[in-house]
């Protein structure tokens, strides 16, 4: 068998396990949706209020059997979903506390169900003497009839004990426990006969029996909610004197149906049976083979120094059963060690790798394994969830609590080793050292946005860092990458676009040099001022103002734009007299928008080619040498390029004393 694993035996016990217990999962999930849903829902009210523990109005009514019956089936899902989340997280974390607690209640449901079974099959005579009487004083003491629960009947409503068996003898189609008799000497049923009148006769005044134990069904309807109160009265004989009663008791019926269902319920009891006994095995199985205690996931040494881990078990082994160490080092090598400890003397960078504890049989088959990383870079001390990313907008609170700078609770290491944690903030090359170990601020602002480093630092000098950045939008900011100086011939449209954004709606407004200024498309409300027909009159200043809302209150952000008007450039060619013992400059005339790129060439140049650039601004500087003698001359081109065009400009320089 190949390493990092354990036996196919053991993973496909896994897998039961975890398939078994999803499920229990998900119907204890389901059973306690429905038992909070049945407790909260306002459309149930009225079925609540028809459903009573007491009808005694005199008597606090408190919850009524619905929520009892919603009451039993929280519980009943959360146990369910406690079972069902011990076995998965036992089986597929290895948690052996999980997995004993699971076995300990699979094991008492099994017990608790053979015991049942075991009483009803052996005391199935015994079961009947003891649930009849009881059954009998019930329907004694509580049964009212159904006439309560009819529309406008001055009868008070029955308790639900009382609806319940009038739904049972109405369905089933049977009377009372054993028989018909089990009705008189009712307490609380009021037996007058609704439609009784004096050419009826005494005998008819009052029911003997209850009138669902009567054929009803087959002369009406078969639905219980739909009750024909106002058609009983064809079968009202049927009560009075018991023609066409049902003779068979409720309890009998029941039994019958049992045993003709028997088949059934016995497969399905055993098929329920096997998976709780495969369920609590298993359980059982993955404990014994849990021998190895847990070990941290990550265990620092600095270089040099000596580590020695034990493999610690928590039963002896038996003579069939070894335990060894094996080590992957980073750079691909595989060390075996025979022994429980494992000790390196002098730690290096080559020992950096998976340690892995391992118990095997005689076979070589693995039964228990636990392994961890060694490192010797102080950055794994640190709590691996500082680090990332996360945005925010301006004027919000954030408390990143988990970003905490601290220890990982995974590594194992020597305090004494550590210095200190700390947070520093770094931002446009400056550090700052946080006085919180963890990331908070209330009101955040733009001067918030950065880089927050956890830095844990080691008294040997080492340090190690996880890096979280935060980024503040919504509110105004400058945007630096943004022209504001701008070049426009005359007679041209331009668009002036403030250099300031914000993610959330703000109110922009541009102060313009001269408010007289005409062809300004728009003054406020967008964050660009179009400027058509430009002239010499639109240079100048202008200033864009962003503020939070349109009455220029609250936070509030300006940036100036300067616009350069310019003549449309006419001469190519320009002639100039330069002093040949002096350096020279000569400005390039061409502008543009946006600002070209310029180049100076030697020579009258019209195509570019592969000719040597003497500079790349807009400025060139002319140096004199020997071969420029008096009234000699030297011809320079200067070639502006934007996205708009390319122009030239031809300098024909001649020296003079």
């Amino acid at each position: 068998m190949g390493h990092g694993g354990m036996g196919c035996g053991m993973k496909t016990m896994r897998f039961v396990i975890v398939v078994f217990n999803l499920v229990f999962f998900l119907i204890g999930l389901a059973l306690l949706a429905l038992g909070i849903y049945v407790m909260v829902d306002p459309s149930l009210k009225k079925i609540k209020e028809i459903v009573p523990i007491n009808s005694n109005p005199g008597v606090d009514k408190g919850l009524s059997y619905l929520e009892v019956m919603a009451i039993v089936i929280i519980i009943l899902g959360s146990i369910l979903l406690i079972v069902g989340f011990l076995g998965c997280c036992g089986a597929m974390k290895q948690v052996k506390i999980f997995l004993i607690i699971y076995a300990i209640i699979i094991g008492i449901i099994i017990l608790f169900e053979i015991a049942i079974t075991i009483y009803f099959v052996a005391f199935k005579s015994k079961f009947r003497e003891t649930i009849t009487p009881k059954l009998k004083d019930a329907v004694r003491n509580t049964y009212e009839g159904p006439f309560g629960l009819q529309a406008g009947s001055k009868l008070r409503k029955p308790s639900a004990i009382s609806v319940a068996w009038d739904f049972i003898m109405y369905n089933f189609k049977c009377c009372g426990v054993d028989n018909k008799f089990d009705f008189n000497n009712t307490k609380e049923w009021n037996k007058t006969n609704p439609w009784w009148n004096s050419t009826m006769g005494n005998d008819f005044e009052k029911f003997q029996y209850p009138i669902t134990c009567c054929n009803i069904g087959n002369a009406f309807t078969e639905d219980w909610n739909n009750l024909p109160y106002d058609k009983l009265e064809t079968v009202a004989v049927c009560a009075v004197n018991g023609t066409n009663i049902y003779e068979e008791g409720c309890y009998d019926k029941f039994m019958s149906l049992i045993d003709t269902a028997k088949t059934w319920i016995i497969v399905g009891a055993v098929i329920i049976l096997v998976i709780e006994l495969i369920a609590f095995i298993v359980a059982l199985a993955l404990c014994c083979q849990l021998i190895i205690w847990k070990l941290k996931p990550k265990h620092f040494v600095h270089i040099g120094s000596r580590f020695e881990q034990n493999c610690e078990i928590n039963r002896p082994l038996t003579s069939d059963e070894y335990i060894s160490w094996i080590l992957y080092n980073h750079d691909g090598q595989m060390n075996v060690i025979n022994a429980a400890n494992l000790i390196i003397d002098s730690f290096v960078i080559n020992n950096e790798g998976i340690a892995i504890c391992q118990i095997t049989d005689k076979d070589g088959i693995i039964i228990d394994e636990k392994y961890f990383f060694i490192t010797s870079d102080p950055t794994e001390l640190i709590d691996y969830r500082f680090e990332g990313y996360d945005q925010t907008v301006i004027d919000t609170d954030i408390d990143h609590t988990e970003k905490n700078c601290g220890p990982d609770e995974n590594i194992a290491y020597t305090k004494e080793d550590i210095a200190d944690f700390h947070i520093d903030f770094v931002q446009h090359y400056e550090r700052i050292r946080q006085h919180s170990n963890h990331i908070q601020f209330q009101n955040v602002k733009h001067e918030n946005e950065g880089y927050y480093e956890c830095v844990v630092r080691l008294h040997n000098g080492l340090v190690g860092v996880r890096v979280f950045f935060l980024s503040v939008g919504g509110g105004p900011r400058e945007i630096s990458n943004r022209e504001k100086h701008i070049y426009s011939e005359i007679n041209d449209t331009i668009t002036l676009l403030c250099p300031i954004f914000s993610a959330l709606p703000v109110w922009f407004t541009f102060l313009v040099p001269n408010n007289s200024l005409e062809d300004i498309s728009s003054l406020t409300g967008y964050d660009y001022l179009r400027i058509k027909h430009v002239s010499n009159i639109h240079s100048g200043n202008y200033t864009c103002r962003v503020t939070t809302n349109d009455d220029n209150e609250g936070y509030s952000l300006t940036s100036n734009l300067y616009l350069d008007v310019y003549k449309p450039y006419k001469s190519e060619y320009v002639f100039l007299l330069i002093k040949k013992d002096i350096e020279n400059l000569i400005r390039c005339s061409l502008n543009g928008n946006p600002m070209p790129n310029y180049q100076w060439l030697l020579g009258d140049i019209k195509v570019l080619t592969n000719e040597e650039i003497l500079s790349d601004k807009v400025d060139y500087i002319i140096i004199p040498n020997e071969n420029d003698s008096f009234e000699s001359n030297r011809t320079v081109t200067c070639i502006a390029k934007n996205n708009r065009g390319i122009k030239r400009q031809v300098f024909i320089l001649q020296f003079i004393n």
